[in-house]
């Protein structure tokens, strides 16, 4: 349904932003949608705790086209799981 075989409309790299910030980039690839177990689970494995709590998405990879203009850096949890949804609502 999506290109090169994926099953999923786009993936996103979820990167620690406090070791980024400090010079090591540590995430996780997460396809989207993603249900919040899954999500939590991602940001503990890279180190997103109660100390350090922001991510952002330093990677996207896309497997639907024309979507890309709809994602930055920062997009919540919330906003992917939503454009990811309406993508497969569309059937694209």
């Amino acid at each position: 349904m999506y290109k090169y075989n994926h099953d999923c409309p786009f993936e996103a790299f979820i990167t620690n932003l406090h070791e980024y910030n400090n010079g090591k980039v540590i995430g996780k690839w997460l396809k989207f949608p993603a249900n919040e177990i899954d999500f939590n689970n991602t940001l503990m494995e890279i180190g997103v705790n109660s100390r350090y709590r922001e991510w952002f998405v330093s990677d996207y990879g896309f497997y639907v086209d024309g979507i890309k203009d709809k994602f930055s850096s920062f997009s919540s949890f919330e906003e992917l799981n939503a454009i990811a949804k309406e993508v497969i609502e569309i059937g694209t």
